[in-house]
Parts: structure tokens; sequence; C-alpha cells
């Protein structure tokens, strides 16, 4: 399977819902909700690297299959992400 590429967002449900359960505040949110974002997804060597880009901001997570890592989400919290 090959998920290398890139993908622009085509529909979202419950976004709106899914950012205020986490914290987002109100303008955030509503901004981010009416963005379609353009995911990138890429390889070099062991490390992966899913860039996420909008209008407003980019984000991007660099990681390693196996090892933590740490990821800021929009709230600001730090998520701790373990992939197996």
């Amino acid at each position: 399977m090959v998920i290398i590429g890139k993908y622009k967002l085509e529909r979202n449900e419950n976004l709106d819902e899914y950012y205020s359960a986490l914290g987002v505040p109100y303008i955030a949110r509503k901004m981010m909700v009416m963005s379609s974002p353009v995911l990138d997804i890429s390889q070099e060597g062991e490390k992966w690297s899913i860039k996420s880009s909008t209008l407003l901001r980019t984000v991007e997570s660099l990681f390693t299959p196996n090892e933590p890592y740490e990821e800021t989400l929009p709230s600001g919290d730090i998520l701790k992400v373990e992939l197996a």
C-alpha cells in the first residue's frame, strides 16, 4: 500500500464538534473548519513526515515508527504519540 503523496480534503463531518471537545477557541475553530487542508505525506529513510497546509498555517509531524514523539494540538496541549 502506497500512502506517500498529496491529499486534499473533500469533506469533513463533525469537525467543529471535535475541535470544540479539544478546547480550541471559537474563532480559531471556525477558521479551521472553513479551510481545506492539503496533506503531504513523505518518507526519507526511516523518518516519515505528515505536513498539513491551510491558508492559516502549516503543521508538520516528523516521526519514526516505533519511536515515541510529541505533537502540539491546535489547543496548545502536547500529545505524546507512539506508533507501532
